[in-house]
């Protein structure tokens, strides 16, 4: 029999690699949450100067603003995709958050109101509710209806039975096991206590909240404004988190919004 010689095949040369496509404007407006602040205000003004009639690109682009501290161009961005689109229920939610931050809780209320309305979200459930209370307004009907809706095994649903009475603190914290959930079981039992006029009681979990919630997280503001009205102190500055961290850090952003599909 006689022996073949086996020969080694040369390698082939790897297929050079594809730089990846620049995201377009809209790429970008849409991602808002994994963008700048700076990257996203530019890209969804693009978005807008090509379509002036594009409500998401203005919400997204007032969350930006927000982030970046400018509240009078958020609110202003919110105020203009209401005006284009009067059923996008994440601008009257945004904008909601910026009137209770700033102690305006009629017309949070009002615009909470109009988010349940358009699009049952829990959390716009729980903060009309608050804004009710902080107004002086009995509206425990109401969110007994509203959290009638939810669902009872999902979170944040044991925060509307410790705003109802139906829960403790303590069992509102044995329910949370994320951190993000932590967070918001601190910073809604601090305003359980506050519309209870228990003002010593709410000072503790609204700075645990505010230790604990991302500075972008909802939560975290709206921390910051209750422990100012309380007339406490803010909370010492927080070290800044290595960007793993910051990336796990809780509490839910604003809501923002996508583009339409396109027409068919």
């Amino acid at each position: 029999m006689t022996a073949s010689v086996a020969f080694a095949q040369a390698p082939s040369a790897p297929a050079p690699r594809r730089p990846p496509a620049p995201l377009k404007p809209q790429d970008i407006c849409a991602k808002w949450a994994t963008m700048t602040p700076m990257r996203l205000i530019v890209a969804c003004s693009e978005v807008i100067r090509n379509d002036p009639n594009a409500a998401w690109a203005y919400l997204n682009r007032g969350i930006a603003h927000g982030a970046s501290g400018d509240t009078t161009r958020e609110l202003a961005d919110y105020n203009k995709a209401i005006e284009l689109d009067p059923k996008l229920a994440n601008a009257y939610q945004n904008r909601a958050v910026i009137a209770f931050n700033n102690g305006e809780f009629a017309s949070a209320a009002a615009d909470f109101a109009k988010a349940v309305e358009l699009n049952r979200d829990a959390y716009a459930v729980l903060f009309l509710h608050l804004a009710k209370a902080h107004g002086g307004e009995t509206a425990t009907t109401e969110l007994e209806a509203n959290a009638a809706k939810l669902k009872v095994s999902d979170w944040p649903y044991p925060v509307a039975e410790l705003l109802l009475g139906k829960k403790t603190p303590t069992a509102v914290l044995t329910a949370a096991t994320t951190r993000e959930q932590k967070c918001e079981a601190q910073f809604y039992i601090g305003e359980f206590h506050a519309i209870t006029s228990d003002k010593a009681a709410a000072e503790k979990p609204l700075r645990l909240a505010a230790g604990l919630c991302a500075k972008d997280a909802v939560e975290f503001t709206a921390a910051i404004a209750e422990l100012k009205r309380l007339g406490f102190g803010p909370p010492k500055p927080r070290p800044a988190r290595p960007a793993a961290a910051a990336a796990q850090a809780a509490g839910p952003r604003p809501a923002s919004a996508s583009p339409p599909p396109p027409a068919r």
